[in-house]
């Protein structure tokens, strides 16, 4: 498929269509509506096995604004996106090699001018897989999907909070174990915050 969105009049009649990506074969996954009555879009592009995430911006009149095409040795998949105060937060999965126990969880950050500022990979040993994303008034992401490395065995519910820049909060263990999310958080989010006794 070609990744198209569709722009529709009050009255749901079609009033335009944008090609996102060109020709290159591509999948919407997501789209999030913007003040202005443009869009962001995410999904990925390529060919299996080549996968590549990617975030296009449309502007009020249905234009490309901008698109952001992400990088991965073999797949990069963007499953969702949450517009924060900070930019555009993506989720999904980055896959090394053919092997799905290569798949990690997949966080991405974008500016308002789409350019990638932080991205983060959570997983284990196995397929770990984000296919939902929240964002928290406070500048928290809360990320759901499913893993194989952790839980019961198979397939398990995943849910994991960060702070805004995908990064996990405080230590689960030892003395952070009992600490309240924001006892990490020093007012900086370009820091790595840390939980002490």
């Amino acid at each position: 498929g070609k990744a198209t969105l569709a722009r529709l009049g009050p009255d749901g009649a079609p009033i335009g269509q944008t090609q996102l990506l060109g020709t290159q074969k591509s999948y919407v996954i997501a789209v999030v509506a913007m003040p202005d009555g443009g869009a962001i879009a995410s999904g990925n592009s390529g060919l299996a096995g080549n996968d590549a995430a990617f975030a296009t911006r449309l502007d009020g009149t249905g234009n490309v604004a901008w698109t952001w095409k992400g990088k991965t040795a073999y797949n990069h998949v963007a499953m969702s996106l949450v517009v924060t105060s900070a930019g555009i937060a993506l989720a999904g999965y980055a896959q090394t090699t053919a092997d799905p126990a290569t798949r990690d969880g997949w966080l991405g950050g974008l500016d308002f001018d789409g350019h990638l500022i932080w991205e983060r990979t959570i997983g284990g040993s196995n397929e770990d897989i984000f296919y939902g994303l929240a964002a928290f008034p406070g500048g928290g992401l809360f990320a759901a999907g499913t893993t194989k490395s952790k839980g019961a065995g198979g397939y398990d519910a995943w849910l994991v909070r960060t702070d805004a820049w995908g990064q996990l909060p405080c230590a689960v263990s030892g003395a952070c174990a009992k600490a309240d999310f924001n006892a990490c958080d020093d007012g900086d989010g370009c820091t790595v915050d840390l939980c002490l006794p």
